[in-house]
């Protein structure tokens, strides 16, 4: 009996470890990313309710420049442009992001979590803002 159980093992191993090999952690950003376009949020963490893109929409132009607004009737009412650039998974901006949801970050500094058409961040108090591009 022992000699089949190990012919049963065996072959379960190597389905185990070749589905772990195949998992992806989402932690590599996709190669040459490139944010120029339009970018609807999906998801606040901290939100006083569910958010569209009537609430925040990034504009990233090829020139380097951005727009960028966050609305929430009744607590938030943002909106302005700066400048950009993505260094890795590190996107720099000035002007009113950098002034507001990341003021604390050094420089205009913010660690992406980049994805297929989707980036997330996390803003000062550590929420999750999550972003899908517009076509």
């Amino acid at each position: 009996m022992m000699p089949s159980l190990r012919y049963l093992i065996y072959p379960l191993a190597v389905v185990v470890l070749s589905l772990a090999a195949g998992c992806d952690s989402g932690d590599d950003a996709p190669e040459d990313v490139d944010l120029v376009g339009t970018w609807a949020v999906t998801s606040v963490e901290g939100a006083a309710g569910p958010v569209d893109a009537s609430n925040s929409l990034w504009t990233f132009r090829e020139d380097g420049t951005y727009d960028w607004f966050f609305f929430f009737p009744g607590f938030f009412d943002l909106a302005g442009s700066g400048t950009y650039r993505l260094e890795g998974r590190t996107l720099a901006v000035t002007g009113i992001f950098a002034n507001t949801v990341i003021s604390e970050s050094p420089d205009g500094r913010v660690e992406l979590t980049l994805g297929n058409d989707t980036f997330s961040f996390r803003d000062d108090d550590g929420d999750r803002w999550q972003y899908v591009r517009q076509r």
